[in-house]
Formats: structure tokens, C-alpha cells, sequence
């Protein structure tokens, strides 16, 4: 990997590692609302995954994350790729490293983004989440759309 995707992997573990400073520094007293009945910083300790998979086992889960984020390294180091490839693979990589600090130095993961609509509470969640779940997905649909048009090439002959 050259030097350019190990910094915008060190930024976004950064970025998402001062926010979370932030959270427990000012929002472990009190939530804090951004927009009324939608959008709220929650502090949580997330004690397991999604879902609270996995609660209380950190040392599984520690093992899971160390063995994906050297997967995608691994991949992201040996392959050539696109960019969408390349950048979703960034993503996760800095969310899974992001979320794994976390579980490390304190044991647990901090989420704080609540989201309520109609009355129905999602999942509190962080912005290392959102960089799995969202590369995740960009890459789910960019590798149908892709395979798709590979395939019809293929067929076409």
C-alpha cells in the first residue's frame, strides 16, 4: 500500500477516535439533541456488535477484527484494484481499526448517533459504523452492478 492510503486511513481513524474524545468528554452527563424528534448524541458503552451479538466478549471479538482487518490489508497490499474497490476497502479497514481501539483501551465501543423516526429508535451507533456499514454496502451494490455488466458482455458473444 503506498503512503497516500495509509494516511486517509490514519486521518479517518483520527477523525473518528477525536469525536469519540468529544463524547465522553461532554455528552456522558446529559444527550444532547441536534434536531428534535430525528437526531441525538447518546453516549452508550457497547459492551458487543450489532445487535448486541457477541456481549461481553471482547477477547472474540477482538480476535474476529484483528483477523478481518488483516484480511482486507492483506487484500488492499496485494491486489490491484479500482478506486471503488480500493476506497471501500479504506473505509473498513479505518471503521474496523477505529471500533477495535476502542475495544482495546477501554473494553467496550462508544456509540453516541441516535436516530428516531416516528417514534421508533434505530440502533446507537458511531461514525466507525458508519464507515463499515456504508463501504459495505457501496460495495455489495458496486459489485452487482459490475458483475451484471460483465456478465451481459459475456453473454453477448
Amino acid at each position: 500500500m503506498n503512503k497516500k492510503t495509509w494516511l486517509i486511513i490514519c486521518s479517518l481513524i483520527t477523525f473518528d477516535q477525536v469525536i469519540k474524545y468529544n463524547i465522553i468528554k461532554y455528552a456522558t452527563i446529559k444527550k444532547i439533541i441536534l434536531i428534535p424528534n430525528f437526531l441525538t448524541i447518546n453516549y452508550l458503552k457497547n459492551y458487543g456488535i450489532s445487535f448486541s451479538l457477541f456481549n461481553n466478549k471482547q477477547f472474540i471479538i477482538i480476535i474476529i477484527s484483528l483477523f478481518m482487518i488483516y484480511t482486507m490489508v492483506v487484500y488492499l497490499k496485494l491486489y490491484f484494484m479500482d478506486y471503488h474497490y480500493r476506497y471501500s476497502l479504506i473505509f473498513m479497514i479505518s471503521g474496523a481499526i477505529g471500533n477495535l481501539i476502542d475495544r482495546i483501551r477501554l473494553g467496550y465501543v462508544i456509540d453516541y448517533i441516535a436516530i428516531t423516526i416516528n417514534n421508533y429508535s434505530f440502533a446507537i451507533f458511531n461514525l466507525a459504523d458508519i464507515m463499515l456499514v456504508c463501504s459495505t454496502l457501496y460495495l455489495i451494490i458496486y459489485i452487482l452492478k459490475f458483475e451484471r455488466r460483465i456478465n451481459v458482455n459475456n453473454n453477448s458473444r
